[in-house]
């Protein structure tokens, strides 16, 4: 029985290397199948890159194909939105549509009225193109174009009752002209209807107030000047 157990492990032992080794052989089948898998990716990966620049060229062919299309696109909305404004401007001049100026506050002892000079006196300047500002314009007609903040102050709301102030700064230093001087910070003044229907600014450290009845008004309350310096 010794003996016969002797030489079953002898017989184990020796066979022991030929498992290991036919244990750890890969099955050449699944080994050529990777290899066909990793080649069919590489060629693929290279036909992309060779592909790549027909693509990119055929993108900006396709670009600039559309770009006469939007350029003619921006062109009709940009004479469709100057064909609007002068419409409104016709009605407001046909129609005399102007702001009510009969609150007491606009006729306080504090207003004196100036010459009628916002026509002649005054040019503002959008995209460079000098042409008088226009009333009754929407709000969002000049927030897209400059710097326009609204103004959230009783002292404001007191002194233009049934108005809504927005401070408006030129950061391009463009602005406008009055009497020589070239006015890059104002208040404008919307109604309920987000028409613009009045501008004020400080000029020789007077308020000046322009309306859209052509009038214009100035006022030397201490309270603009003060407002102005601490704001600016």
């Amino acid at each position: 029985m010794k003996r016969t157990l002797i030489l079953f492990f002898s017989i184990f032992v020796l066979t022991m290397p030929t498992m290991v080794k036919g244990e750890g052989r890969n099955d050449p089948q699944q080994d050529t199948s990777q290899q066909d898998q990793q080649r069919q990716e590489q060629q693929k990966e290279e036909k992309q890159k060779e592909e790549q620049p027909q693509r990119d060229r055929q993108q900006q062919d396709q670009r600039q194909q559309e770009q006469p299309q939007r350029d003619r696109q921006q062109q009709d909305q940009q004479q469709l939105e100057q064909q609007q404004r002068d419409r409104q401007q016709q009605n407001y001049q046909q129609q005399g549509n102007r702001h009510d100026w009969s609150h007491p506050a606009y006729h306080s002892e504090n207003w004196q009225r100036r010459d009628n000079l916002s026509r002649e006196a005054i040019r503002f300047r959008w995209h460079n193109d000098a042409t008088p500002f226009r009333w009754h314009e929407r709000v969002n007609r000049y927030s897209l174009d400059y710097d326009l903040q609204p103004i959230y102050d009783r002292e404001w709301e007191d002194r233009f009752p049934g108005l809504h102030c927005y401070r408006w700064i030129d950061r391009r230093g463009e602005g406008f002209w009055y009497q020589g001087q070239r006015i890059v910070d104002a208040i404008m003044f919307f109604d309920d209807s987000d028409e613009l229907v009045s501008i004020g600014f400080m000029y020789d450290g007077i308020f000046i107030v322009l309306r859209d009845d052509d009038q214009v008004y100035e006022n030397h309350d201490f309270f603009f000047l003060l407002w102005w310096n601490q704001n600016g």
